[in-house]
């Protein structure tokens, strides 16, 4: 149990720190804490897995969200680094995050 929610912390802060230098960048951390909340807490949504559509994270959030069309390229590219990645955290790791510059990924815990 600490280990996920130390894990947690971790994603939370990751989040956070990505917005700071972007798009919330004139925002205090409470603020952006306040803004994400549906991000950060699994009970607003009431399933951790739960889909937060573009229409939520950009209108009650305030994330600069693109609606891309599903037929467009750039929604297929998106979508083949969704598939991966998900393969990967089901398989090897609990976290990945992955930019440009970094990659960074904490191991699947093991059992017993």
């Amino acid at each position: 149990m600490q280990q996920w929610e130390l894990e947690q912390k971790l994603g939370k802060d990751i989040v956070i720190q990505a917005l700071q230098t972007g798009m919330f960048k004139d925002l205090e951390r409470d603020e952006i804490e306040q803004k994400i909340e549906l991000l950060l807490d699994p009970e607003k949504t009431m399933s951790h897995g739960r889909p937060i559509y573009w229409e939520t994270a950009s209108e009650k959030m305030g994330l600069n969200i693109e609606h891309v069309d599903n037929l467009d390229p750039l929604w297929q590219d998106v979508y083949e680094v969704y598939v991966r990645s998900y393969h990967y955290v089901s398989q090897a790791a609990c976290k990945l995050i992955e930019t440009i510059e970094h990659h960074f990924s904490v191991s699947a815990p093991r059992g017993g």
